[in-house]
């Protein structure tokens, strides 16, 4: 009788362990076969994969897996939602953090949808202006509803996003980034995301033009900003001063009138190129900065653009220890640590190694600013 006994207990011991390397081991294989197959054909009766194994070692199973995957497993058919769906949906609906991810495993299968964190849901590719901050900025419809606008879109309003881009957003960055993973020649949402034609404003003392173009090089997202300054005022232009001061080419990098003509910053991945000429008298100041993006907007790359809280936006542009332009010039290059590169990488990947500086001014572009000038100009002397 204790001979049966022993015999009893080792043999549940023996089972208990093998429950246990299945667990660890051979069903975490079988489960990444069962998604294979999900995705291989949706005509797969699920159900018919799973009849061979046991009921409580699926339960088992379950118990070792993150809500998000027993509710995203649970979704692959009727009978697994029935077993798994009342005992694991109502973590999602208490924690955002496991929502998101479980919105990041559906969009793993949506190719035309992606996960938004602040806004806890997925989002169309096809819908990519709609969650453009410019859209909401230069839209006049939608410059009352602020209280209705996209929670990613308050996000990248609120973190001063603006320092980068005026044209796309952060959930854009990501569509992007998707897209070219998925077709790396669709240039749709790229082009969404650039500007689609010259933009004039008028800055201090200055009128400016300028446009953003955006491309995926690798991976990464490279963003190109292009602008033209051009005094509103003669006394500027009687001094010679062609070049506008205090510009900022970054959060960390101030133009102050150097007379340098290219840099990159050693804290992100951004570099700078500056022209300047005279054209019938009027000055101009060229500046083109292009930056590397990195792979999404959870990147460190990404980060290092904006390191700043938004909470010290305004002080820090005054009172922040910011570097001056002329320090980071290709002398100094050797300098900088190896992830920054050095003058001319960033230009190179974005194909504008050997780009004519005012190419993207044509002579329409050229005539409207010069009328915005002297609109200006007149404004002033009144």
């Amino acid at each position: 009788m204790t001979s049966t006994f022993h015999t009893t207990a080792q043999s549940n011991c023996l089972t208990s362990v093998s429950i246990l390397q299945l667990i660890t081991g051979t069903t975490m294989r079988l489960l990444q076969k069962l998604f294979f197959w999900f995705r291989k054909s949706s005509d797969i009766d699920a159900s018919y994969l799973l009849q061979g194994l046991p009921l409580d070692i699926l339960l088992c199973i379950v118990a070792f897996l993150p809500a998000e995957s027993a509710v995203a497993l649970s979704l692959t058919c009727k009978q697994l939602k029935h077993l798994l769906w009342d005992d694991h949906s109502p973590t999602l609906g208490s924690s955002p953090k496991a929502k998101v991810a479980l919105l990041e495993l559906l969009a793993l299968d949506l190719p035309n949808f992606i996960a938004c964190s602040p806004c806890g849901r997925l989002h169309d590719i096809e819908n990519v202006l709609w969650y453009n901050s410019s859209t909401y900025n230069y839209n006049p419809r939608s410059r009352n509803r602020e209280n209705r606008l996209p929670a990613c879109i308050q996000r990248d309003q609120d973190s001063d996003l603006d320092d980068i881009t005026y044209t796309f957003g952060t959930t854009a960055f990501k569509m992007a980034v998707k897209r070219y993973h998925q077709k790396p020649d669709c240039k749709k949402v790229l082009k969404l995301m650039s500007s689609r034609s010259v933009y004039f404003s008028k800055w201090d003392e200055w009128v400016v033009a300028w446009r953003e173009e955006c491309r995926v090089v690798g991976g990464s997202l490279m963003h190109c900003w292009q602008s033209v300054h051009i005094s509103s005022n003669y006394s500027y232009l009687a001094s010679h001063s062609v070049t506008p001061r205090n510009v900022r080419i970054c959060t960390h990098v101030a133009f102050n009138g150097s007379t340098k003509k290219s840099g990159i910053c050693c804290r992100c991945r951004t570099e700078w190129r500056i022209d300047s000429k005279y054209y019938n008298l009027r000055g101009r100041a060229v500046f083109l900065t292009w930056k590397d993006l990195g792979t999404g907007p959870e990147s460190e790359v990404f980060r290092q653009h904006n390191t700043y809280t938004p909470e010290s936006s305004f002080l820090r542009y005054f009172f922040t220890n910011r570097q001056e332009a002329q320090a980071q010039t290709q002398t100094h290059s050797n300098q900088l640590p190896a992830a920054v590169g050095v003058v001319g990488d960033l230009s190179s990947a974005f194909g504008d190694g050997n780009l004519e500086f005012d190419s993207w001014l044509d002579s329409r572009s050229r005539k409207q600013l010069f009328q915005y000038q002297d609109i200006y100009r007149a404004m002033s002397w009144r």
